[in-house]
This record gives C-alpha cells, sequence and structure tokens, in this order.
C-alpha cells in the first residue's frame, strides 16, 4: 500500500487544488443552485386579497346580479362556474321542487337580485329538501330545467294565441253593422 507522499506525487502536476480554491468553487455552485431553484415570488397577504382566486371559480365567470340564498349574500369565490352560470339563467320566480324552494326574481334596474330560499331549521326540513337535490347546484339545474318548460310553454301559448282566429262579440258581425246604419242606430 501506497503512503500519503506516494499518493500526492502520483498526481500530474496540472490536476492539484488547494483547499481555499476548492471551497470558494463549492459556495459557488451552492449559491447558484439556491438561486435557481427558488421557487415563485413570495406573494403577501396584501397582494394575495387584490388577487381575485377562487378554487371554484376557475374561469372566472360572473354573477350578472347580486345573489342570495336564504337572505344572505352568496359570493362569487364561493360558488363554483356552474352554479354561477345557472344563477345567471333564472328568469322568473316561482316555487319549485315540490313548493320547497321559492326562488324570488327581481330585474328591476341596477338593483337586479335572485335570492334562492328554502327551509332548514329542523333536521325533518333539511332531510326533506336532501331528497330533493343532491346539493346546491343540483336544486339550480333542476330549477332551470324546469324554468326553461315553463318559459317553452308559454311561448307556444302565446303564439297559438297570435295566431288563432279572432272571435268576434255579440253585435260586432259585419250584418249587425250594416242594420245599424239602415237604422242610424251607432
Amino acid at each position: 500500500m501506497a503512503t500519503n507522499d506516494e499518493e500526492t506525487t502520483a498526481l500530474p502536476p496540472g490536476k492539484w487544488i488547494r483547499a481555499e480554491d476548492f471551497a470558494e468553487t463549492i459556495g459557488n455552485a451552492i449559491a447558484q443552485g439556491i438561486a435557481q431553484a427558488q421557487g415563485p415570488k413570495k406573494v403577501t397577504l396584501g397582494q394575495y386579497a387584490r388577487t381575485p382566486h377562487s378554487s371554484f371559480n376557475k374561469d372566472r365567470v360572473k354573477l350578472t346580479r347580486q345573489s342570495y340564498q336564504n337572505g344572505r349574500v352568496q359570493q362569487e369565490e364561493r360558488l363554483t362556474s356552474k352554479e354561477i352560470s345557472l344563477l345567471n339563467r333564472l328568469t322568473h320566480s316561482g316555487r319549485y321542487l315540490d313548493r320547497q324552494v321559492e326562488v324570488i326574481v327581481n330585474t328591476e334596474g341596477a338593483d337586479a337580485t335572485v335570492d334562492i330560499r328554502f327551509n332548514t331549521k329542523t333536521p325533518e326540513q333539511r332531510l326533506e329538501l336532501k331528497g330533493l337535490a343532491r346539493n346546491f347546484e343540483d336544486m339550480l339545474q333542476q330549477i332551470v330545467v324546469l324554468q326553461e318548460a315553463e318559459d317553452a310553454e308559454v311561448a307556444e301559448r302565446e303564439l297559438e294565441r297570435q295566431t288563432a282566429p279572432t272571435r268576434r262579440h255579440f253585435g260586432e258581425s259585419k250584418a249587425s253593422k250594416e242594420a245599424r246604419e239602415k237604422a242610424g242606430v251607432s
């Protein structure tokens, strides 16, 4: 086995490195690695609060009017994109889901609102509502389907009314008018 003196003399003359140079090279490499490994810049709480964010509403769908659930304002950040789009599709007031859910739509001016009301005071009421809709999104989906069916029915009745022949009231026929004219009665 060779001694330390023999090992050091076995290296070629250009391969020697001083301990100070070695430490400086290692230090620089570590500093460069840390700088490259830095993640995104840290965001302060004030910057975070100003940035619109939501894990629910990733598509950034906006409510077209103020929305309430049992009298409490619903925040867009806490609603899913699907829930917001369904709330925007509600067109008129009414009672739905076995009259357990009441929708109140106010479309007057800048104060347009939609309020979804249902009873959840007792466990029995909550259980009954749970049997009608799995969650808020399912409830809204069912209401929108019912409202679209109602709108189609109203449009169909209006079309029938417009295309139906007009009915004349007693005394408004052509013969009655002629008889009144001959008699000089108006």
